[in-house]
């Protein structure tokens, strides 16, 4: 308690919040107290919890113990980056379907107006040069089908997290709370 009340600077207030917890739990105003802080040091990222309680069998005693959850923390920003580059990615296959939708729709449409055209057209007439529309309108959407299968062909790398030693170095963490009940 001592050492957050000399903290100043940008961690004042968490450490302002730390002594609150702390002097909480020596009082027996509360059972636990747990909070979770980085602390970085010469270009290494580090997080701890540290989590206060009251010895079970001596009320004098209160136990602080600070656990290294720097892996986890590490893991959720991996998450979090993956979920937003996913986001991005859901975002332009989004408007890329739209555009799809559009550029198949026009020469679709315009292909149904050709071939209306050709039906009511007085036979008198030559329809040959609405077939070359005709044509035209269909090169024009194989080349975009086209062009939409080569962009889908490019996927998303997805790396792997290995969750299973995630949740062991969590259930690690929190032993000592099975062991103070």
């Amino acid at each position: 308690v001592e050492l957050c009340n000399k903290v100043t600077g940008e961690e004042l207030e968490n450490a302002k919040h730390a002594a609150n917890g702390i002097n909480k739990v020596i009082h027996r105003e509360s059972t636990i107290f747990e909070l979770e802080y980085s602390c970085h040091s010469c270009g290494i990222q580090r997080w701890f919890i540290m989590r206060v309680a009251p010895h079970t069998t001596n009320r004098e005693l209160t136990i602080i113990s600070h656990i290294n959850i720097t892996e986890r923390k590490l893991a959720e920003q991996k998450v979090e980056n993956q979920n937003q580059k996913l986001k991005v990615v859901n975002e332009r296959l989004n408007t890329t379907l739209l555009r799809i939708v559009h550029d198949i729709q026009n020469p679709i449409t315009s292909i149904e107006a050709l071939v209306s055209l050709t039906k009511m057209d007085d036979e008198s007439q030559p329809v040959s040069p609405y077939f070359g529309l005709i044509e035209s309108s269909i090169a024009n959407l194989k080349e975009y089908i086209q062009e939409t299968l080569e962009m889908a062909a490019v996927g998303v790398i997805v790396e792997s997290i290995n969750f299973k030693d995630l949740l062991f170095d969590f259930f690690d963490s929190i032993k000592y709370i099975s062991i103070l009940k």
